[in-house]
């Protein structure tokens, strides 16, 4: 009899997005609540590389290594 265990065993938990634009959101979908109100820890754990201009290019991290940030709210 031949018998095989593996030596190590690890559990990864990851997704990857192989199609970048697809399902775009803006910003205020995803970073407001329902009282327009911003999600902090949501807004602060954002990978900047997620990001997109208007144009729907992806903001590089590297080479936009300052990112300012403004918020308008209608009144």
């Amino acid at each position: 009899d031949l018998t095989y265990q593996p030596v190590l065993s690890t559990k990864v938990n990851i997704s990857v997005n192989l199609n970048p634009k697809d399902h775009l959101k803006g910003v205020q979908d995803f970073f407001l609540n329902d009282k327009g109100e911003i999600i902090k820890e949501r807004f602060l754990n954002q990978d900047i590389n997620a990001l997109a201009n208007n144009d729907n290019e992806p903001i590089d991290a590297i080479t936009n290594r300052k990112l300012n940030v403004s918020i308008q709210k209608e009144d």
